[in-house]
This record gives C-alpha cells, sequence and structure tokens, in this order.
C-alpha cells in the first residue's frame, strides 16, 4: 500500500512538473483496467482490411486520425470503404459522409447540414457531443435514432501512443490545413510551428508533447491537448466550416468550456512574448467518463464475466428454487428505496469495497438509488465523491445522470449477464452497516437477485449476501410463523398448492391480529421488510384482486413505515403494478387510515410520494413557511431569484393555503442555460456555494431538481432549475418531461402575499398552471399526474 502511494505521488510530481493536468478518469492503470475488460469484437473486413470511410482529399490530422485509430484498436490495417457496402465512419466532422450501410462511432456535424446531406437510417452507436445529437435526433431535426453517448474518438489516443518527450519549447502553434498563411509565419526562439497538413500521426503528437502549451484553431488540436493534458488556447479563425458549432459540441462532451480568443498570426514573427500577453490559456483537466464510449465502440465488445472476475456468490438455493417459494413469497428478494424500507446489511468490520452484482452468471441489470454507510452507533459515515471510485460492467445513464451514489444519484448497468457494480474506497472505512437503497417505482423488480459483497481492508472478501438466498426464505419463514402462529414446514415449498394455501392461513391470522388492535406485527425494519415478501409487486391477472386480508396487512405494514420513521415516505410505489387504478388507490387510502389509527400513527392522506400525514404543511405552516423564506433568502444572495411553482403555486393561486395532499415546498429558479450539459456545471458551483453557507444539498433522482437542506427549520425545499434560452426556457412539466415555453411566462419574476408572507412568483401564474396543469387546474384532482398509469385516470388538472 505504501508503495503503491509512493509510486502515485511520484506520477503526480512528475505530471506537474511537466505542466500537465491530467484528464479525471485518466492514468496508466486506469486505462489498462479499462481496456482489458474489452477483446476486438466481429469486425467487418474487406480482404482482410478493415473498411473505413475518412476524408482523403486533402492531408489533414484531424481526418488521418482515424484510420491510424483504428488500426491501433484492431490490430488490422485498414481500407477506404465502398460507401454502397457496410463499413465503418469514425472522428471528425463527417456525418454526412454516412450511408445507410454505415456504422458511425463518435463523428459530429458541422452544423450547417441539410436533412438532405445526412443518412438518418444508418447506425449511430456515439457521436461527438450532444449539439450532434440533438440535431440528428430532435423532432425538428433530422429524426435518426442517436444514443446519449458522446466523446471524440482521438481522446483515446493516448492510451495507444504515449511517448516519453522532453518539453522544449515554450508554445507550439498546430495550423491547419487551411492556413497557409499562418504556417508562412515566422515563429521566434521558444515558439514550435506544428503543421497539421502532415501525415505522420505519430510525429505531430511528439511535436505537441514538446510545447508546454498548444495554440491552435484546429478543434482536434484542441482535442489532443485535453486528452494529453496540455494547456491550450482556441485561436479564431474563420476557416473551419460550421464556425464554432463543433467546437462546443465537443466542449459539452467534456465539460469544458472555453472562447475563441483573436490573434492573426500571417505576416509577422510569432514570440513567446506576443502569445504570452495576447492569449489566456486553458490547463483545467476536462471530466468525461470513457466508458461508455468505449461501450459504443463497434471495434470492441466486453469480454465475459466469469465468475472468478466477482465475489462468490451466497450458498445455498434449496429453498428459493423450490416450485412452492413463489406461492408463498411472491416477492422474495423485495427491498424498497426510502428512509423507512432499505436493505440493511453489517459490513463485518472495515471495508476497502463494495460489489453488488447478479451471482450464477444471471442476466438483468444492476439499477439503484444509492448507498449510505453508519458507523456501530448508528451515526451515518459522510463520504466524498472523491473518496470513491466507481467501475461497473456497463453503464446504462446518461453521463448527465450518472451522479454520486452515496448522494442518491443512481447507478444502472445495461441488461447483460452478470452485472456488476464495484465502489472502491480511496482509504477503508469503518463502518458498521451498509444501507442499499432500491429504486422507487416499479423497475425495483430489477434488484430482486442482488448479491453484496464487501472486502475487508485488505481487499479479502467477506461472505456474501443475497436478498433471495436461502437463508432469507428460511429467515422469513421463521419470522411468520412466529408472529402468525401458522407452523411453517419447510417441505411445503415442494408443492405450490401447499405453499399457497400456507400463505392464506398466515394472511388471515396476522389480519385477525391486526384488526384486534394488538400492537404492531414487528416494529423491526428488517423484518418489515421480509414481511413486505408475501405482497405480489406484479399486475395482478385480469378480473382478480387482492384479498380482504391482502389489503388489511399491507396497510398495516405501510402504517407502521410511517409511524417508525415519520418524515419518510412508505414504500407503496413498489407496488404500482397492483395499484393501477384510482379505486385500488383509494381502497389503500381507507385500510392505511384504519391501520394507521390502530397504532398511533396519526392521521394519513395518500400523496403521490406515499403517505404522509395530513395536510403535513397547512399543519406547519409556519415552519415551512419560514424554510421557504430561508431559502429565498440564501439564494438571492447568491444571485438567484427564486419563485414557488408546481403545486406550490398552485395552492397559493387557487386556494390561497398549501394543497391538502401535497407534502413538500416547490421552488423555480432561472439559469442561463441552452441545454443540461450547460446547467449542470452552473449546479456544481451553487452547490458548492450553497455548502459554504451551511445549506445540504442533495440530488433525489436523475433529474435537474434537487433539494435545499434548511439548517435552521431542517426542513427542506424541492428546487427546480429553469433553462433560459434567450424567448424560450425549458423546465420540468407532466412525468418531468423537459418541455419548452415562452420565458416570458415566468420571468421576470412577480410577486404574491402567500400565508402573510411576500414570496416570488412566475410573471404570468395562470399562464404557467395551465400550461402545467392544463386549462382544469382550477378544479382539486389528488390523482393529476400520478406518478405511474391508472387504469381509469380520465382526470384533467
Amino acid at each position: 500500500m505504501k508503495h503503491s502511494r509512493a509510486r502515485t505521488a511520484v506520477t503526480n510530481l512528475a505530471k506537474s512538473l511537466m505542466a500537465r493536468r491530467m484528464p479525471s478518469r485518466f492514468g496508466s492503470r486506469r486505462q489498462r483496467h479499462l481496456l482489458d475488460q474489452y477483446e476486438v469484437a466481429d469486425l467487418i473486413e474487406v480482404d482482410g482490411k478493415i473498411p473505413l470511410n475518412y476524408f482523403t482529399y486533402t492531408k489533414n490530422f484531424g481526418d488521418l486520425i482515424s484510420p491510424w485509430l483504428v488500426k491501433k484498436m484492431t490490430g488490422k490495417p485498414v481500407a477506404v470503404a465502398d460507401r454502397s457496402q457496410p463499413h465503418y465512419v469514425v472522428v471528425g466532422s463527417i456525418t454526412n459522409q454516412g450511408s445507410s450501410h454505415s456504422i458511425l462511432w463518435g463523428t459530429g456535424m458541422y452544423g450547417t447540414e441539410s436533412q438532405k446531406e445526412v443518412a438518418t437510417d444508418a447506425r449511430y452507436t456515439a457521436v461527438r457531443g450532444p449539439l450532434t445529437r440533438s440535431k440528428l435526433s430532435a423532432s425538428r431535426g433530422f429524426g435518426a435514432t442517436v444514443p446519449k453517448v458522446y466523446g471524440d474518438p482521438a481522446l483515446l489516443m493516448p492510451w495507444y501512443y504515449f511517448p516519453r518527450v522532453k518539453i522544449t519549447h515554450e508554445y507550439g502553434v498546430c495550423v491547419r490545413w487551411s492556413e497557409r498563411a499562418w504556417r508562412e509565419a515566422s515563429y521566434g526562439p521558444g515558439v514550435k510551428m506544428i503543421d497539421f497538413s502532415r501525415t505522420d500521426i505519430q510525429g505531430v503528437v511528439r511535436d505537441m508533447l514538446s510545447c508546454r502549451k498548444i495554440v491552435t484553431s484546429s478543434l482536434h488540436g484542441l482535442i489532443l491537448a485535453d486528452a494529453y493534458g496540455i494547456p491550450s488556447a482556441w485561436l479564431a479563425s474563420t476557416s473551419p466550416r460550421g464556425g464554432e458549432f463543433k467546437f462546443h459540441d465537443y466542449f459539452a462532451s467534456v465539460q469544458k468550456w472555453r472562447l475563441a480568443q483573436e490573434l492573426d498570426l500571417a505576416k509577422r514573427t510569432v514570440t513567446t512574448k506576443l502569445l504570452g500577453n495576447a492569449l489566456t490559456f486553458n490547463g483545467a483537466p476536462m471530466h468525461y467518463d470513457y466508458g461508455p464510449l468505449l461501450e459504443a465502440c463497434p471495434f470492441l465488445r466486453k469480454k465475459g464475466c466469469p465468475k472468478a472476475h466477482l465475489p462468490p456468490h451466497e450458498d445455498g438455493v434449496a429453498h428459493r428454487r423450490a416450485p412452492g417459494t413463489t406461492a408463498m413469497l411472491p416477492s422474495l428478494g423485495l427491498f424498497g428505496g426510502v428512509h423507512a424500507d432499505y436493505l440493511s446489511l453489517p459490513t463485518g468490520g472495515d471495508i476497502s469495497k463494495v460489489t453488488l452484482f447478479l451471482a450464477n452468471r444471471a442476466t438483468g441489470q444492476i439499477d439503484l438509488r444509492g448507498l449510505e454507510l453508519f458507523d456501530s452507533n448508528g451515526k451515518k459515515i459522510p463520504i466524498a465523491e472523491t473518496d470513491v471510485t466507481v467501475t461497473q460492467s456497463s453503464n446504462a445513464m446518461s453521463k448527465n445522470g450518472a451522479r454520486d451514489l452515496f448522494a442518491f444519484g443512481g447507478v444502472r448497468t445495461k441488461p447483460e449477464e452478470s452485472p456488476y457494480v464495484t465502489v472502491s474506497f480511496a482509504n477503508p472505512v469503518s463502518a458498521g452497516t451498509l444501507r442499499v437503497y432500491n429504486r422507487r417505482d416499479g423497475q425495483s423488480l430489477r434488484a430482486r437477485a442482488l448479491s453484496v459483497a464487501m472486502a475487508d481492508a485488505n481487499g479479502h472478501w467477506r461472505p456474501t449476501l443475497s436478498v433471495n438466498a436461502t437463508r432469507v426464505v428460511d429467515t422469513t419463514l421463521d419470522l411468520l410463523t412466529r408472529i402468525s402462529g401458522v407452523s411453517l414446514d419447510r417441505h411445503m415449498l415442494e408443492d405450490p398448492a401447499m405453499a399457497a394455501l400456507a400463505r392464506t392461513q398466515v394472511l388471515q391470522a396476522l389480519a385477525k391480529r391486526v384488526r384486534k388492535r394488538k400492537p404492531m406485527l414487528t416494529e423491526d425494519a428488517t423484518e418489515q421488510r421480509l414481511l413486505l415478501q408475501l405482497f405480489p409487486t406484479q399486475r395482478l391477472p385480469k378480473g382478480t384482486d387482492l384479498s380482504d386480508d391482502e389489503w388489511t396487512v399491507l396497510a398495516h405494514l405501510l402504517a407502521a413505515q410511517r409511524l417508525r420513521v415519520p418524515g419518510s415516505t412508505t414504500s407503496m410505489h413498489l407496488f404500482q403494478s397492483v395499484l393501477n387504478s384510482k379505486a385500488r388507490l383509494e381502497r389503500l387510502t381507507t385500510e392505511v387510515k384504519a391501520a394507521a389509527s390502530r397504532i398511533g400513527a396519526g392521521d394519513l392522506m395518500l400523496a403521490r410520494h406515499g403517505f404522509s400525514d395530513v395536510s403535513r404543511l397547512r399543519a406547519n405552516a409556519d415552519v415551512f413557511m419560514t424554510c421557504l423564506e430561508n431559502a429565498n433568502r440564501v439564494l438571492e444572495e447568491l444571485g438567484f431569484p427564486a419563485m414557488i411553482g408546481y403545486g406550490t403555486l398552485l395552492g397559493a393561486v387557487r386556494e390561497g393555503d398549501f394543497i391538502a395532499h401535497d407534502d413538500d415546498i416547490d421552488l423555480m429558479i432561472p439559469f442561463e442555460a441552452a441545454n443540461r450539459a450547460a446547467l449542470e456545471p452552473q449546479l456544481a458551483a451553487l452547490f458548492e456555494a450553497l455548502r459554504d453557507k451551511g445549506w445540504r444539498t442533495t440530488r433525489p433522482n436523475s433529474y435537474t431538481n434537487f433539494h435545499m437542506h434548511d439548517p435552521a427549520t431542517k426542513q427542506y425545499v424541492d428546487v427546480f432549475p429553469l433553462l433560459v434560452n434567450g424567448e424560450n426556457t425549458s423546465l420540468h412539466m407532466s412525468k418531468m418531461a423537459m418541455k419548452t415555453i415562452p420565458t416570458a411566462v415566468l420571468l421576470p419574476p412577480g410577486e404574491m402575499t402567500f400565508k402573510g408572507r411576500t414570496v416570488g412568483t412566475p410573471a404570468q401564474p395562470e399562464a404557467f398552471l395551465e400550461a402545467r396543469y392544463g386549462t382544469g387546474w382550477t378544479v382539486s384532482d389528488p390523482y393529476y399526474d400520478w406518478p405511474w398509469q391508472l387504469t381509469d385516470d380520465t382526470a384533467r388538472g
């Protein structure tokens, strides 16, 4: 461990002496770890060569990267493709060179292409950046199918060629083939002119590495500078086709923005003094995850994940595979994603990493909300994003969606055999308990075969725990026998009919006990979770419904969650496929209210987020209004005028009060951002500023909204960014979809008096409410915009 840290320190020192700031997730060991997961795929070949479509009309460094890189990645020679036959298109603004026979990976657009120039029926596996994808796939664009996978493959060049080169020049000026006047300028001592019309790819790279800083009007000059960690300055030029479109397309993909700088190099002597005085150089590392680009590469495929690469699975499958197990426990392995229902596992001491996986070469996905660690005294351990490294078999989340697992940012692999996610800690963590939080919707079913393994401080795996292991079946049957009084013989699991009868008897006994106002079935969080395995989570057969006993016991368990953790929502969302109509939701509400009354959980109501106290906002209006004022004040200090929105605005305008079935406060704040790629860096800066003022922020989902937690009132507000782009603004609307409305509806902010206090509002509150809730917004409907589809949903507003 000490030797490893020493090597890392030496490496970092060497990089700093070379004035290199390497990209995140880059380094010899990290890149080797990633590349070792791949092998060359089955390739399109013509006479043993890879057919590749690329520009051959001029000697241009950027275009020639394509054949060089493909040859390096595949080990095969490259031939110019016949566009009428299957082929690849890689690197550069050559999307318009594709045909219906093309597989395009990492290409981009100039931004000026017409629809006739682009093959919308080609196969796009990745594009250079979000601007290219937007134009290719937008409803008012070309309608092509393009995944949210971004990156120029030239970013991978250091993985295949990184020579040790001594720095001999202060500046390198990379001159495009079209900048003849710049190529013919005089260059003084310390300045190297690097001709990009050369065909010697490796020679050009060596020349760039010999310079401390790079000056260029070439997009690939900037890309290579970023990839190799060389500070660079973007020189303005009218030469590149499409102007700045392709540059900003790339900048968005690596979250490193910059502006073109004016300096004409023609007919003058270019000196170090001239460049140093006239230009500003950006040496910040890019923020880029190479994984999705590699996943999308048509030349590579993921190696199989043999069991040896994963921790050993938990022993014991007899009971869980018995034919009657599903009849007895329809939702074996179920756990939730809220603070009243999660998977809690003992760590066994210090841990250095956690792996979540599907064992026995099972096919599926890892799809979870997040993790938490607690010490032996039950105190939450803060885990910074910079203190962990997450590796996974694949990534099915967009780059913008993929965030900190310990801040509920979520993680999701693709459907595949033996998927896994490994969280490695920079230093071993002394923890007593690991909490795993599932998704809070119907997709939570994906985790019902989850295995979790934790390694000790020396990297040795402790025994794996699986949510559907025989141990879990045995524990659940013992629990049911103890609290129901029904003796459950494990041999009954061999007969589905016998198991179904036993389940009916257990539910009858539990319901009878609940209805007699006995104490809670159990106060233990894990036991409450295990009892929920009794209930189906998949759609019921047509014409069937839950029995009276099932309704009674399910409602009791949900009310018990609320009593045990009053500030948490419940696990209702896990059963959305069963609760697929208003009639069933109303039946559940009746049962939960009765159950809550029996056990002293208070008067509960149904809300979109689950069950909460009736009129929670109304009953504690002063506290929540103070929280709102505090949030408004701190946001105003940071330059963000806040407006109440959504349900909070609806209640204020329609009722002069909080909506009875609402359970949080909604705010909106404006950002100048054309898209999410431009928004996220601004959000990151805001979060840091809020932390400096003592406010905690969390991301409850993969959307743009976030929670601001008030240190004074201990409450939070739900803040929704407004992406202001001139006359139009994008924001979350129905079902959290991003929609565009006129900016004039929102800005400049107005004011109104609400609960005796002045609050900000959209410029046109009624117009906003109609855009969000429809023309029926003046009539209350607690089921409007319900999180899942209801079969009898005919309401409007």
